[in-house]
């Protein structure tokens, strides 16, 4: 419960000149899942190096009784605070500060590094979400019986019963702004309360920092408001093949003339842990790739064939696309996902080191 009014008595006391809150931001080892917790420091840091460590009992965050290290990798300014005072995304250690396998971040960094003069890639991002209320975990805006409008009825939607969570998807927004986030664009999304922003263009892994820091703030606010973020669409009733993040992705080499043709069919093959699977990437005519994995879960989604009949895929079915942008036959490949068990650090080392480095 979170009352909001009562909170803007306490935050205008006046903080003393000589101290700065510093809230440490990091990914659970389960992944998919923020913690959060904040320390006082008598400076205001200007980069990630200038941020103590921070030593933590490790039983309730990696699964076993052993200190983690909270290693600081990004600074952003925190809206809720305000003045001074920053949130610090950091990755995990373990009791020796070398990254555990849990630890995505550290790998697609590596991948970025490795990749960048030659080939110096590009990333974007499309995070969708949806607000639940509280107490039935119903989007917003939900008809009590039967299903909502079509899907056009809510896309980019203006005006009552168009649109459910305006005020939250703004505060968003400006928060995002004021943190020094990337991000680039929000609409109303497919159905009530569904909501969609972009963060990016960037070069390296700023993009996927962004979009771990966004999620934080937009879970944060909805605090506030009295309600839940969900990024799993597969769980909404009646919700088909709606993809919860888009990753764009392109290297120097795609965004030159003739680009859209390099490395036009892609195979990527990576064990997935949660589902025990392998993920093939395979191009269609060039421009469309679907993957499958091998391990199929209950349930089924409707796709478009061809023909245009409606044709049954398997729930965790992905695709990526490769897009022109240009005359000149530049482009991009998307990755669409409709499962939130991904991690995007892990999403973007992945192409990254199949389109660059044909790993």
């Amino acid at each position: 419960m979170s009352n909001f009014d009562l909170l803007q008595r306490y935050m205008k006391i006046k903080q003393p000149d000589d101290k700065v809150q510093l809230c440490y931001l990091w990914i659970h080892s389960e992944g998919n899942c923020l913690r959060a917790k904040s320390l006082t420091v008598s400076f205001v840091p200007t980069h990630p190096d200038q941020v103590p460590l921070w030593k933590c009992a490790g039983s309730a965050n990696v699964g076993y009784n052993a200190e983690f290290t909270l290693m600081p990798v990004a600074l952003y300014d925190d809206p809720f605070r305000e003045g001074k005072n920053k949130i610090v995304l950091c990755e995990l250690g373990d009791i020796y500060d070398k990254p555990p396998i849990y630890n995505k971040r550290h790998n697609c960094l590596q991948a970025f590094k490795t990749t960048a003069e030659l080939y110096d890639p590009w990333t974007q991002v499309t995070q969708t979400y949806t607000l639940l209320d509280d107490c039935d975990e119903q989007p917003l805006g939900w008809p009590k019986n039967g299903y909502p409008e079509p899907r056009s009825h809510y896309y980019c939607g203006v005006g009552t019963g168009k649109t459910f969570g305006r005020d939250i998807a703004e505060a968003h927004y400006r928060a995002c702004l004021y943190a020094g986030i990337g991000i680039s664009s929000v609409n109303a999304h497919f159905i009530p309360s569904n909501w969609q922003y972009q963060i990016g263009y960037a070069r390296s892994i700023a993009v996927i920092d962004d979009l771990w820091t966004s999620r934080f703030l937009l879970t944060r606010l909805a605090e506030h408001f009295g309600v839940r973020v969900s990024y799993d669409q597969q769980q909404l009733p009646g919700v088909k093949n709606c993809k919860t993040l888009y990753l764009n992705f392109s290297s120097k080499q795609m965004r030159e003339k003739n680009g859209f043709r390099f490395n036009n069919e892609i195979v990527l093959e990576k064990n997935c842990d949660r589902h025990k699977c392998t993920l093939n990437f395979q191009s269609n005519d060039g421009k469309e790739v679907v993957k499958e994995f091998e391990k199929v879960k209950e349930g089924d989604l409707q796709s478009q064939s061809k023909s245009g009949e409606s044709v049954n895929v398997p729930k965790e079915s992905e695709a990526v696309k490769f897009e022109q942008v240009s005359d000149e036959e530049s482009g991009f490949v998307q990755f669409c996902a409709t499962d939130s068990v991904f991690d995007p650090y892990e999403i973007t080392m992945s192409i990254v080191n199949k389109v660059c480095l044909n790993q």
